[in-house]
């Protein structure tokens, strides 16, 4: 039980340390989106940082969206931010938000998404080339602190 609550508080104590007034920016290289398919958009990504970024989209047929979620968490899969209202157009935009423990953020994040080719299955069937949603690239930043979100 001691080392239970040594961890929980630990983790609490090491998010808190991550956030208190501090800027953070990360990229993200080429990943495959499998459940991605205009006009939803849903994907995890690793992070230049060794975290991860979620992001699930409707993007509408201008290349607007609004009210997407994008959420990152660190290397150690401790959440950093969760947000619902990420906006903009052709997967950039800005977002913000409350954390649960009282601390504002706010942010950007920009993906470049193309399609692409690789080769699917094995087996009986073989493998063969399908084409899939990707993010080849993107960047990102999020800041910190009490009067970090509007």
């Amino acid at each position: 039980m001691k080392k239970v609550i040594a961890v929980a508080v630990l983790a609490v104590a090491s998010m808190a340390n991550a956030q208190s007034g501090n800027t953070e920016t990360w990229t993200n290289g080429l990943i495959y989106c499998p459940n991605a398919s205009f006009p939803n958009f849903f994907c995890h990504v690793p992070t230049s940082d060794g975290g991860s970024l979620t992001f699930n989209v409707y993007v509408q047929s201008d290349g607007t969206f609004t009210d997407g979620h994008i959420s990152k968490s660190n290397a150690s899969g401790v959440p950093e931010f969760s947000s619902t209202n990420w906006s903009g157009k052709n997967l950039s935009g800005t977002f913000s938000g409350t954390n649960p423990d009282g601390i504002a953020f706010s942010g950007n994040d920009s993906e470049v998404v193309s399609t692409c080719h690789h080769y699917w299955g094995g087996g009986r069937v073989g493998r063969r080339l399908v084409t899939v949603a990707c993010v080849t690239g993107g960047t990102g930043s999020v800041t910190f602190g009490p009067s970090a979100a509007n």
